[in-house]
């Protein structure tokens, strides 16, 4: 097991995986991507990148989104950030321990590749 960089030709399993997620509160709703996984990420001017983590058998187990914004600070700097979105882990062991082994390097990773300052 081992967290993959998601690229276009895994769109359709991305969102088979996401769609299956019911989220809680006063309602209950699923999120469909009805344009494609990475659609409303294209839509962001800000680089991003897509992570899951797929078994043996080629499922998914979980996924996360990560994307780059670089803010302009009051003192002329500039911070290079990095924020994570629609995080979805299946809920049995083998996902979540597969999530802790395999997602720290990832966000070890994108910090030095991306030099990301917060």
């Amino acid at each position: 097991m081992i967290a993959e960089l998601a690229t276009h030709i895994h769109e359709d399993s991305l969102n088979q995986f996401f769609e299956q997620f019911e989220l809680d509160g006063p309602l209950h709703y699923q999120i469909k991507r009805h344009h494609g996984f990475f659609h409303v990420y294209d839509l962001i001017s800000y680089a991003h990148e897509t992570f899951f983590l797929r078994n043996k058998q080629q499922h998914i187990l979980a996924c996360a989104h990560f994307f780059f914004p670089e803010l302009d600070l009051i003192d002329g700097n500039t911070l290079q950030t990095s924020f994570a979105k629609d995080l979805r882990v299946l809920p049995n062991r083998q996902a979540t321990i597969g999530w802790h082994q395999n997602f720290i390097p990832v966000l070890q990773d994108i910090k030095n590749r991306r030099s990301i300052d917060a």
